[in-house]
């Protein structure tokens, strides 16, 4: 009954203007930046609205409240739990606000708050808002990451494709090179144009190694000698083209 007359007054009044509140924590030593869970007690009221609407609240730059409960009657009086932010070190023990078109008077005793060394940021709501050279900092370490990654693909992609040719040229020279029989020289012969295309500068020893094939290469039958002719023959075209094949 006695809570529900003190709530009757408090509420019955056409004029709101002002509200004095006392904040109390249950850890008086607190660091700035730090949630700290404590009560607010009502101990003058001339409005209503602001008790309700102190959740999410900055006073004087000061004091955030992260969430209060809802007032209730207590012993006599109105209290809410709730948690707060000391965002700065306070020079006094009070702060004054105006929140929803009302004055709010908040002090307290006896409440120690110390700096937090080089403070960062503090939590507002469900959201970490960093401070500004930490944004920075942070923008700048991911365009460094995004430039590194960036140059380490394309090293990567180009060391791949270098390898890929690496490994095309080596099996060219080994099957440009590597005949032994007649029959080989002649296989080497019908691809020349895919030699051509990667060592260029080879086309007139290839000639060279034509006008003695062609000798024997369309006959019904070609004698020892002819065959023999043909190897030696390519045993020259590989000594001259030795060099031509290293320079790739």
């Amino acid at each position: 009954m006695k809570q529900l007359y003190l709530l009757l007054l408090i509420f019955s009044f056409n004029a709101w203007s002002r509200v004095n509140l006392e904040l109390s924590l249950d850890n008086p030593s607190v660091k700035q930046g730090e949630i700290v869970i404590g009560r607010l007690i009502v101990r003058e009221a001339e409005g209503q609205a602001v008790l309700a609407g102190l959740k999410g609240k900055k006073i004087e730059k000061t004091l955030y409240f992260l969430s209060v409960s809802p007032f209730m009657g207590k012993q006599g009086q109105l209290e809410a739990e709730a948690k707060v932010i000391f965002l700065l070190i306070p020079q006094k023990s009070e702060v004054t606000e105006i929140v929803n078109g009302e004055e709010v008077f908040i002090k307290w005793n006896n409440i120690e708050v110390t700096p937090t060394p080089e403070p960062k940021s503090f939590l507002l709501g469900d959201f970490d808002i960093p401070a500004r050279a930490k944004v920075v900092q942070w923008i700048i370490i991911s365009i460094s990451i995004l430039i590194i990654s960036f140059f380490i693909t394309f090293l990567l992609k180009r060391f791949s494709k270098k390898k890929k040719e690496k490994i095309k040229l080596a099996l060219l020279k080994k099957q440009l090179l590597d005949g032994i029989s007649y029959e080989d020289i002649v296989v080497v012969w019908q691809q020349k144009r895919k030699y051509l295309d990667t060592f260029p500068t080879i086309d007139k020893n290839f000639k060279a190694l034509e006008v003695v094939l062609f000798k024997s290469q369309f006959k019904a039958h070609r004698t020892q000698s002819e065959t023999d002719e043909v190897l030696q023959a390519y045993t020259i075209f590989k000594s001259t083209v030795s060099g031509a094949l290293n320079e790739k």
